[in-house]
């Protein structure tokens, strides 16, 4: 893998944007269990900070990465290592649905997976840190085009039975294609 800079992976950004066809599915490199796959641009654009939970900053439209034309932008209240942890979580669980559909689980299957205990404290961190993916909104600016939005669109929780239902946002999804992302592996 070269190291590329993030404007140079988000060069497609530039071409005029076209709807896709509705036949054409977003899908993500397959990959074994013991790897884990990370789009490159979200470690560089610092998405994800490493501040500790309880200092999360509210940005507004604030710049959190700019180099060489690409510029990223930041609403919302700051994420961190553990929204890292489970978006990509929920992206590995997508790994084999197509993309921009929904991904369904239940709050203790993601906890266990996440070696976190199952009590009522992590169930509230855990719907907590899926909102925060709703709510914040990032954009990305290179030449031409500036997209926006959000790593996740929604999500329904059954109360009943703590199932999730969580639509992942298909255009983020676009940051794992080809040449775009990193295979990190895991231990055992």
């Amino acid at each position: 893998m070269t190291d590329k800079t993030l404007a140079e992976e988000l060069a497609h950004l530039d071409e005029p944007f076209n709807e896709p066809e509705s036949s054409n599915i977003v899908s993500l490199p397959l990959w074994k269990e013991a790897k884990r796959v990370r789009a490159n641009s979200f470690i560089r654009s610092v998405l994800f900070s490493t501040i500790q939970s309880k200092d999360r900053p509210w940005l507004s439209h604030e710049i959190i990465y700019s180099e060489k034309g690409m510029t990223v932008k930041f609403t919302g209240q700051q994420l961190n290592q553990e929204d890292f942890i489970l978006w990509e979580t929920l992206v590995r669980r997508a790994n084999h649905q197509s993309l921009g559909t929904e991904c369904t689980f239940t709050a203790p299957s993601v906890l266990a997976e996440l070696s976190l205990p199952l009590c009522e404290k992590k169930h509230e961190e855990l719907h907590s840190g899926i909102m925060r993916l709703i709510a914040c909104s990032v954009q990305f600016s290179y030449k031409r085009n500036i997209y926006f939005g959000s790593p996740v669109y929604n999500s329904v929780k059954d109360k009943l039975t703590g199932y999730y239902t969580v639509e992942l946002n298909e255009k983020f999804i676009q940051l794992y294609e080809e040449n775009k992302w990193a295979v990190i592996f895991c231990e055992g």
